[in-house]
């Protein structure tokens, strides 16, 4: 079985000047009554797991809940779930 875990990035929160860039461009999308606020997000597959059989739902939470705690002071930083590919 193969399984993996993709890492959501909020790029505004994570580098300055692109934060920057946001909020410049949702304040003149604001100015035109535009109220949806643009945002930039990366989503990397960032780990790969094989493994001889198929995870159960505990492990797969364990697995998660482990990378979570990796990244849990980076703000910007989602982990997604653990998906069999």
């Amino acid at each position: 079985m193969k399984y993996s875990v993709s890492i959501k990035i909020d790029m505004g929160k994570r580098i300055s000047a692109i934060g920057e860039l946001v909020d410049d461009v949702n304040k003149n999308m604001s100015s035109f009554g535009i109220e949806e606020k643009m945002f930039i997000v990366s989503e990397i597959e960032a780990f790969t797991i094989n493994t001889d059989r198929e995870l159960t739902a505990e492990e797969k939470k364990t697995i998660k809940d482990v990378i979570e705690d990796k990244f849990k002071d980076m703000e910007g930083v989602t982990v997604g779930e653990v998906m069999k590919i």
